[in-house]
């Protein structure tokens, strides 16, 4: 668990409404990525508040490496700090995993939840992984001759670019720790005991978490609906904020959220 009650969080909030959405956003994204949703959603008449994940955005890294229930237990003690008391979480990719935690550690946190593309089911091992993984234990010794130790870091660099780990060297200290501990973390054991209403959005082009996890999740949370947008990516809610936003405040009236 974080070791202070509260980290240092920034955030965004359009007070709009009475009836609140908490949107948790993605592995190297931040709360203005979201500005058009904000303003769409607060049109709409909601309340939306969009923290930059501690090292994130203008939010400091956390102390030590986290994993995804340091940031859900960080989420828990930020809405409680300020009085926010969300009918619905949205998150996308990894504040999908920090979202679902959440609301499995507090289920009162929430009364409906949407994940967009969310992260956090684990795969096995592709052969191209495997093979960059060998590659990258050979490339150390090799890269560890002193000739060529000054192309150790671009030589890595290309290896995960090349097999699509490219989060991985965006990150520096503390935050590439905690990239290592989030992504060894399975999000599924639980999914069966989420009991709020839920919204699953993905795009039939995503690149990154793959359109079969959409189907995963769907078929993991009982209370599921499923949404695939045809022509959309990973950054469905940046890049078509109308479609989304729609989505979303559809959802929540057919089931009476807030």
């Amino acid at each position: 668990m974080p070791s202070s009650p509260l980290p240092d969080i920034h955030f965004r909030r359009e007070r709009a409404g009475s009836r609140t959405i908490l949107i948790l956003h993605g592995w190297g994204s931040h709360s203005g990525r979201w500005q058009p949703d904000i303003a769409l959603l607060g049109r709409a008449g909601y309340d939306v508040v969009v923290p930059d994940l501690p090292g994130f955005g203008e939010s400091p890294p956390p102390p030590a490496a986290w994993g995804v229930d340091d940031y859900a237990a960080a989420m828990r003690a930020f809405l409680r700090h300020f009085d926010i008391h969300p009918f619905l979480i949205i998150g996308h990719s990894f504040g999908g995993r920090v979202a679902i935690r959440l609301l499995l550690h507090h289920p009162e946190a929430a009364r409906g939840l949407v994940l967009c593309a969310s992260s956090g089911l684990k795969h096995p091992r592709t052969l191209k992984q495997r093979l960059a993984n060998l590659a990258a234990k050979a490339g150390g010794a090799l890269f560890s001759i002193k000739p060529l130790t000054g192309l150790q870091d671009l030589a890595r660099r290309a290896l995960y670019r090349g097999i699509g780990e490219h989060d991985y060297y965006r990150t520096a200290g503390v935050m590439r720790e905690t990239f290592l501990r989030v992504i060894e973390e399975d999000i599924a054991p639980g999914l069966d005991r989420l009991s709020h209403p839920t919204l699953i959005v993905w795009g039939d082009q995503d690149r990154v978490t793959p359109l079969s996890d959409a189907h995963r999740f769907h078929r993991l949370i009982p209370n599921a609906r499923l949404e695939i947008i045809p022509g959309a990516g990973h950054r469905l809610p940046y890049e078509q904020p109308e479609i989304f936003c729609k989505l979303v405040t559809t959802f929540a009236d057919e089931f009476g959220i807030g």
